[in-house]
C-alpha cells in the first residue's frame, strides 16, 4: 500500500477499499498489534511523499484535490462521462462486468464486490472525467460476473452463448484498439484508439518548429510540453499544477538580466483570441500567432511576446489552461 501511495495517486482509492474490507469484516484485527505493526510500516514507507509534499506546501495533494473537484477542460455531465466511459472501456467489457454488481450474497462476493464499488463509484461521480480510471474496479467484477452468468447458464442456456460472444466480442475490440494505433482498421475499437494516433502524430516534425529565437518556450497545453522538449531540445515550461515544482524560471528575466522574449504555444483547440488577449495585457509586445500545421493534421500556434508588464508569477497564472478554458 505504501509503494502504491508513493507511485500512483488512484492507489487512495484502493487504500479507500481496504479500509472498508477492515471496518465491515475484520474489526477484530484492531485489537491486533501486527495490524498496527503492519499499518505502522505501511505509514513508514509512506513518509517521503508525505515529507516531499509537506516541504512543497502539500502541492500534490492540492493539484489532485483540484483535479477530482473541477474535472477535465471543457464542460462534463454525468451523462457525457458514461458515454465516455462506454465508448472508452468498450460495450462488450461494460455488459461482461455488469451482472458482477447483482453477486452481493455471502461475505466472499463482498470482498469483491466491495473494492469494486469503492474504486468506481468516486471516479464516475467526479467531474474529471477519466474513464481510464475505471479499469481497477471493472477487473474485480468480471469474476463475479462470471460466476452470475454460469449460475444463469444452468436456467437459461442462451445466457451462455451471449457470455462467449461478449468474450470473443471484448478481444476483438482489444485488437481493434491495439491495431489502430499503428494504422486504421475497421474493427471495433476502444475510443482512446483516435485519441493516442491524433496525440502521437506529427511530433517529430516539431524539430522544424522556429522556436530558436527566443529566451524561454512556454506552453499552455501541458501535456504537449514533453513533446516538445524531446523533439526541440529545449526546456519548455507549462503552468499546470505540478510541473510548476520542476522549476519555471522567471519568464520577466533574459539570462543576461534584460527583458525576456518568450514563444507561447499552444494547440489548435484553445481559443487563440483568449490567449492573444492576456499576452497583450502581459507584454509590450506581441506578435502571432503563427500557424504550424504537424502530420497534415495538428495544428500549432505560436506567439512571441516581449517586454513583460506583470510579474513573472502572476504571468504564470494567466497562462493557466483551466483557466483560459474559462473564459
Amino acid at each position: 500500500m505504501a509503494a502504491l501511495l508513493n507511485t500512483k495517486y488512484g492507489a487512495y482509492l484502493y487504500a479507500l477499499a481496504a479500509g472498508l474490507i477492515l471496518a465491515w469484516y475484520r474489526r477484530d484485527l484492531t485489537r491486533d498489534r501486527r495490524a498496527w505493526a503492519a499499518l505502522g510500516i505501511a505509514l513508514a514507507g509512506f513518509l517521503p511523499a508525505l515529507g516531499w509534499n509537506a516541504a512543497q506546501g502539500w502541492v500534490s495533494w492540492r493539484w489532485q484535490a483540484a483535479h477530482f473537484a473541477r474535472g477535465a477542460v471543457g464542460p462534463s455531465t454525468l451523462v457525457g462521462n458514461a458515454w465516455h466511459s462506454l465508448r472508452y472501456l468498450t460495450p462488450p467489457v461494460i455488459l461482461l462486468a455488469a451482472p458482477g454488481v447483482t453477486r452481493f450474497r455471502g461475505p466472499q462476493r463482498q470482498l469483491l464486490l466491495g473494492p469494486a464499488l469503492a474504486l468506481l463509484v468516486p471516479v464516475a461521480l467526479s467531474p474529471a472525467n477519466s474513464p481510464r480510471n475505471l479499469v481497477a474496479g471493472v477487473a474485480l467484477l468480471l469474476p463475479l460476473a462470471g460466476e452470475a452468468i454460469c449460475r444463469w447458464w444452468g436456467a437459461w442456456r442462451p445466457v451462455g452463448v451471449l457470455a462467449v460472444a461478449l468474450v470473443a466480442w471484448a478481444g476483438l475490440a482489444g485488437l481493434g484498439t491495439a491495431m489502430a494505433t499503428w494504422r486504421e482498421v475497421r474493427l471495433p475499437q476502444s475510443s482512446a484508439a483516435a485519441a493516442i494516433r491524433a496525440e502521437s502524430a506529427g511530433w517529430r516534425e516539431a524539430r522544424a518548429l522556429p522556436l530558436e529565437g527566443s529566451d524561454y518556450v512556454f506552453a499552455i497545453d501541458y501535456q504537449i510540453a514533453a513533446q516538445l522538449r524531446n523533439y526541440t531540445g529545449r526546456p519548455v515550461y507549462t503552468s499546470w499544477g505540478q510541473y510548476q515544482i520542476w522549476g519555471i524560471p522567471d519568464l520577466c528575466r533574459s539570462p543576461g538580466g534584460g527583458e525576456s522574449t518568450v514563444d507561447v504555444v499552444a494547440l489548435s483547440y484553445v481559443d487563440p483570441g483568449a490567449i492573444s488577449a492576456r499576452l497583450t495585457e502581459a507584454f509590450r509586445g506581441v506578435s502571432g500567432p503563427a500557424e504550424f500545421l504537424l502530420g497534415g493534421e495538428k495544428m500549432i500556434r505560436i506567439w512571441r511576446a516581449e517586454g513583460c508588464r506583470i510579474e513573472s508569477e502572476r504571468l504564470v497564472e494567466r497562462l493557466d489552461i483551466m483557466e483560459l478554458a474559462g473564459e
